[in-house]
């Protein structure tokens, strides 16, 4: 024998209860009630991606008295956000249980059908450096160092 799905199944993707054509319902809140949780979809959602790539390296040189260093490194970074955000499919939020009984919202929120918040962030950054030593006995050194770091500007 078929299952056949649960009524709250039912009811959670049945799109004939939707606030907006074609998606389930969403949201109902009211001022000393607990809330619904809507149907499949209304609660919104992120998916959030973050990779940073990187390479460096340092090196030393010394001869005698004197010593050189020097290095750099570079990062690579993506971040990528997918998110629908706020009320997807519509909430409807009621003052009172007054009002909410006689079906006078005090606010009705959705995101506008069809649209996204799509954000695909990418930049990086590189350095380098030089330090350049020169022992004038072996227990004092004199060194100077040349540092820059300079961030990506892609997007």
């Amino acid at each position: 024998m078929p299952s056949t799905p649960s009524r709250s199944v039912r009811v959670a993707t049945d799109i004939s209860l939707g606030f907006q054509p074609g998606v389930p319902a969403g949201i109902l809140t009211a001022a000393g009630l607990t809330g619904t949780q809507g149907g499949i979809g209304s609660s919104g959602s992120d998916i959030l991606d973050y990779m940073s790539f990187q390479i460096g390296d340092d090196a030393s040189w010394i001869h005698g008295k004197h010593t050189l260093k020097f290095g750099g490194k570079i990062e690579r970074i993506h971040y990528d956000k997918n998110s629908l955000v706020g009320a997807p499919i519509g909430e409807y939020d009621f003052d009172t249980i007054s009002l909410f009984l006689q079906g006078i919202p005090a606010q009705f929120r959705t995101d506008v059908p069809g649209t996204d918040d799509l954000r695909f962030l990418r930049t990086g950054y590189w350095g380098f450096y030089v330090e350049d030593g020169i022992a004038v006995r072996f227990e004092r050194a004199r060194q100077s160092r040349l540092a820059v770091r300079v961030p990506g500007t892609d997007h």
